[in-house]
């Protein structure tokens, strides 16, 4: 989402990140990384649980293509941190854009952990739900 945070910026919307990781693993991540927008914990997953988002299941996680796009993740990035004790590995994620009156106008929920939209197609659901928006006003 960095890659596209300033053609987001120049729109009237916002970024935000939101972590199951506890406030201080956050803090400590936000430490070693230049990001542009706020990362917030929910430690309790209760912001996971009231958009729907669910737990991988392992046959899901070690599916090929799964493990393909882990190993590519890998040579990027470089290995992944030993998980901390209360980590919970099979919890995934999701991507929403949410318009000014609160309506979840575009919602993408993991169906494994790598299984995420780009940033141009979450750019362009932002721009969607600015237009959807502005025709409503």
């Amino acid at each position: 989402m960095q890659s596209v945070f300033n053609d987001v910026a120049a729109l009237p919307a916002r970024v935000v990140a939101i972590s199951f990781a506890p406030p201080e693993r956050v803090a400590f991540f936000l430490r070693d990384t230049q990001l542009s927008f706020p990362v917030l914990s929910d430690g309790t997953l209760e912001g996971y649980r009231a958009f729907g988002l669910t737990r991988a299941s392992w046959i899901s996680l070690l599916r090929p293509d799964v493990i393909w796009r882990y190993m590519k993740a890998m040579f990027r990035v470089g290995l992944p941190t030993k998980p901390t004790k209360g980590d919970d590995l099979m919890q995934l994620g999701g991507d929403f854009a949410i318009d000014a009156e609160g309506i979840v106008c575009y919602a993408h929920r993991s169906s494994e952990p790598t299984d995420r939209p780009s940033a141009a197609k979450l750019l362009d659901a932002i721009k969607q739900a600015r237009k959807q928006s502005s025709r409503s006003a």
